[in-house]
């Protein structure tokens, strides 16, 4: 086992924890900020439609953000699992174990829960909340149009990221 692998290894691990850090922290703060938005909501029901896209907005830049460090997340497990951890331990180590010991169905990646079920389903929620204040009216239309854009378009972003195969 080669010194430089081992630091590798141990620096690319403490990238993926971050990165898995980040993304829980902003699963901990939507449903806070949802809870203030929704206040804020009732509070000024005039404004609602403005309080929900900047929700939509910030859940938004959060999606942006989370997919961005899933992909990276994957690219740092299959560099580990396909060169490092070959090196280091013939018979893999966690990440290749991991990876043949899925749970099965949609628990299993908890992807879909935690992306699309927490982050474009605050949004909803959002939406949804300020529409039984009272349906849009008049200027609440061109605001609540682009929010409803915000829950497809973070829907879309966040695919599960997959690796593309390796050159020929």
């Amino acid at each position: 086992m080669d010194a430089a692998d081992v630091e590798e290894f141990r620096a690319l691990r403490r990238e993926i924890e971050l990165r898995i850090t980040l993304q829980n922290l902003f699963l901990v703060l939507v449903p806070l900020l949802l809870a203030a938005m929704s206040v804020a909501q009732l509070v000024h029901p005039a404004d609602r439609f403005g309080i929900a896209l900047a929700f939509c907005i910030a859940t938004g830049i959060f999606s942006l953000h989370w997919i961005h460090s899933g992909a990276r997340t994957v690219q740092l497990k299959a560099y580990l699992t396909e060169v490092v951890e070959p090196r280091m331990r013939p018979g893999g180590g966690w990440e290749a174990w991991h990876a043949r010991r899925r749970i099965a169905g949609v628990l299993g990646s908890r992807w879909f829960i935690s992306t699309k079920g927490v982050l474009v389903g605050s949004q909803v929620a959002i939406l949804a909340e300020a529409w039984l204040i009272a349906p849009p009216a008049g200027a609440d239309w061109p605001v609540t149009f682009l929010g409803l854009l915000a829950p497809a378009a973070s829907a879309v972003l966040l695919v599960k990221p997959r690796m593309a195969p390796p050159p020929s």
